[in-house]
């Protein structure tokens, strides 16, 4: 059995709450459909959504507690004889989600729709410190949601439904993250997938029938494409399901001759019959060939994406998040940082404070995820980031104070550390690893807290959201070709002063924020006792990477803070 790590979670944003799990509005007709949610799990009491006798479905009303904001739901509420028996609807805001669903469980309603009061996806709802009394279904929706629905809603016009999908359709077929294989990493280094014998992902999922009637013909189609060209399209051999079962739909594994770039991959339910509940019958995910490792799911812009901050339940005394790293071709690469986010709980900001990348070497045996043991564990590099403006969830990049080049087979483990129980590092619950983990009994992400070592992390279904940086080993120099320089003065405000005493020939100079992007390129000449001065007025404040390459092969690279 696998062991995972009790865990705090802050501004948890996500499409749906489980695959079988839906709110869904009944009617106007109009409005009718499925909404984007989240909802309220382990609090205590609540019910468990999974469970098809804990479905709700009434009449939705907006609750009033006589005060100013009287649809936040955080007094007693005032009319309690409307709410008794319906759905109440609250905004967010002011109090804490536990205490708004106690205020309407207390005035009768069978349950609480919540209204974000921000755009974008709903938030992961925290109990606070009343939640684990109540004993209602509770769930969040956009703030785009409420804006449609609020007008029906006050004219008493809008059933919803909120609960599992299973029979409440003749016909629902679903598939959902934890269903499918995806590639064993969302981020694979391009050094390391020259062609299909380096490279190649197995396709396929599972179909759960959640409809009241079986299913004869069920099918599950894919497609993989690359810069907007098709380069895999496969439909598996239909399948009869009866209902409330699922079964496994197996497609050819897809693999190139070469691989490059980001690869959008598409999961399709299919079958004869006249599907009721489609918006669970399609799932997308992707991943990257390029410079990164990750699980998390990479965005247009290469990124990994961050939507979920995480930190263990405290006391939180060594908290790390890692990504699990292991090659046939690790000598191939160079790991040079880590991309991550954080934020900070709430009212703190993440100002003044620090994380620390570490690369750790895992020397154990290895014999499984369930029987992962964590001893020969040397941390081998760090590099630390301090954080001089708030940046919250936030990619900030932190480099490794030496880039090191990796051994083949080796274990590693790439982590973001933190000492703080009020950090919340970046994951990403979009994607679930499930099935992988089942077929490959690889870790993803790893976690710590207090020198206890959880090789599940918080869960398949939320990866850690950092990312490895990584070039080509063959690029690399040895510490001997390393060029040790302290720049002046530093921090500064509008000028620094590089020392380039020893060098001749000339230099590139490269400066990165810290998030990746290049802000600054010059070439210069170098000779005697040569001083580089570089105007950087047009930087805002903040932490830069410089990256010096010498024409006679030798390299720097330094931190410069600017402060104006």
């Amino acid at each position: 059995m696998k062991r995972t790590l009790l865990v705090t979670g802050l501004l948890l944003s996500t499409l749906c709450g489980t695959a079988q799990v839906t709110t869904y509005v009944m009617q106007p007709p109009a409005l009718e459909g499925a909404l984007e949610f989240t909802w309220a799990q382990n609090w205590g009491l609540t019910p468990d959504l999974n469970d098809p006798l804990n479905a709700i479905q009434e009449f939705t009303v907006i609750v009033a507690d006589s005060t100013a904001g009287d649809s936040l739901g955080c007094n007693a509420l005032v009319n309690a004889a409307a709410v008794a028996g319906k759905i109440a609807v609250v905004y967010r805001g002011v109090c804490e989600f536990g205490m708004k669903v106690l205020n309407a469980q207390n005035a009768g309603a069978i349950g609480v729709v919540i209204i974000n009061r921000v755009p974008g996806a709903p938030l992961e709802m925290g109990a606070g410190a009343v939640g684990a009394q109540d004993t209602i279904p509770a769930v969040m929706i956009t703030l785009e949601a409420g804006a449609l629905l609020r007008s029906e809603i006050d004219a008493g016009n809008v059933e919803m439904f909120i609960g599992s999908l299973q029979d409440l359709f003749e016909y629902n077929l679903s598939t959902y993250k934890g269903d499918v294989l995806m590639a064993k990493s969302s981020g694979v280094p391009r050094w390391v997938a020259a062609d299909a014998s380096e490279l190649s992902v197995d396709m396929g999922g599972w179909i759960h029938n959640y409809g009241s009637q079986d299913q004869t013909d069920a099918s599950l189609g894919a497609t993989i494409s690359v810069g907007g060209t098709e380069v895999y399209n496969n439909q598996s051999t239909a399948q009869a399901i009866i209902s409330g079962d699922s079964a496994f739909f197996a497609l050819p594994a897809f693999s190139q001759t070469g691989y490059a770039g980001l690869y959008e991959v598409n999961y399709t339910v299919t079958s004869s019959a006249t599907e009721a509940f489609p918006s669970d019958n399609i799932f997308t995910t992707n991943f990257l060939v390029d410079s990164l490792y990750a699980f998390s799911r990479i965005d247009s812009t290469f990124k990994p994406e961050q939507n979920a901050f995480y930190t263990p339940t405290a006391p939180v005394v060594d908290y790390h998040t890692c990504v699990h790293f292991r090659d046939p071709h690790a000598s191939r690469l160079r790991a040079e940082g880590i991309y991550t986010a954080a934020t900070h709980g709430a009212p703190g900001t993440m100002d003044g404070q620090a994380i620390q990348a570490r690369l750790i070497q895992w020397g154990d045996v290895f014999t499984g995820i369930a029987n992962a043991t964590f001893v020969e564990i040397p941390v081998i590099q760090t590099g630390e980031y301090f954080y001089e403006s708030d940046l919250s969830q936030q990619i900030v990049y932190v480099a490794f104070d030496a880039p090191v080049v990796l051994e083949d087979d080796q274990r590693y483990l790439f982590c973001i550390w933190t000492p703080s129980d009020s950090v919340f590092i970046g994951h990403n619950n979009t994607l679930d690893y499930n099935e992988n983990e089942l077929l490959y009994d690889e870790p993803t992400t790893v976690t710590s807290n207090s020198d206890v070592w959880y090789p599940a992390g918080f869960g398949s279904d939320v990866p850690t959201g950092i990312a490895v940086k990584f070039s080509a080993a063959s690029d690399g120099i040895n510490e001997m070709d390393r060029v040790d320089i302290t720049p002046y003065p530093n921090p500064t405000a509008n000028v620094v002063r590089i020392p380039l005493k020893g060098q001749s020939g000339a230099a590139m100079l490269q400066v990165f924020d810290l998030g990746g992007a290049k802000v600054m390129e010059t070439r210069t000449s170098v000779g005697g006792d040569h001083i580089l001065t570089v105007d950087l007025a047009k930087l805002a404040n903040g932490t830069y990477m410089f990256h010096m390459d010498f024409d006679n092969g030798q390299r720097s690279d330094f931190r410069v803070v600017v402060s104006k």
